[in-house]
């Protein structure tokens, strides 16, 4: 366990696994967890799911290029409710369609109230040299 523990950024990286411990309670006082540009995909998103449902990480979750469909937005934004007050999710640039982002940003509104910020956060761009199979080809890479 990792009692301590407040912020994890592990982004870039191949620990997808890592998504399915936080629903365990390993580390209870974690508030923000950033796995961007780590490819964990539907599974990994609902593992995270998971463990927005318990309340952590308690204020924020960054999946910025993490390979994240329909099946893994709805899955977060079904956990939203669950989620501390002030939670934020930043999803931008996965290949979510517009189910998983209507889906998304309804969840975010009905936490929040409308805002800007939130359109934001689930934006969908796949422009080179960000691409979804771009991200993909690096995180193998750097295996």
């Amino acid at each position: 366990a990792l009692p301590a523990l407040e912020s994890l950024i592990v982004a870039s990286n191949r620990y997808g696994a890592l998504c399915g411990v936080f629903h365990r309670g390993v580390a209870p006082t974690l508030q923000t967890l950033a796995v961007g540009f780590t490819p964990i995909g539907d599974e990994g998103a609902a593992a995270l799911a998971t463990a927005l449902a318990t309340g952590k990480p308690s204020h924020a979750l960054v999946l910025t290029f993490c390979d994240v469909g329909d099946e893994g937005a709805m899955a977060v934004a079904a956990a939203l409710p669950a989620a501390g007050q002030g939670f934020r999710v930043t999803a931008m640039w996965n290949p979510i369609g517009l189910t998983g982002q209507a889906a998304l940003l309804e969840a975010l509104e009905t936490k929040h109230g409308p805002q800007l910020g939130h359109a934001l956060a689930v934006m969908q761009v796949s422009l080179l040299p960000m691409s979804t199979s771009l991200v993909r080809a690096w995180g193998r890479g750097w295996r």
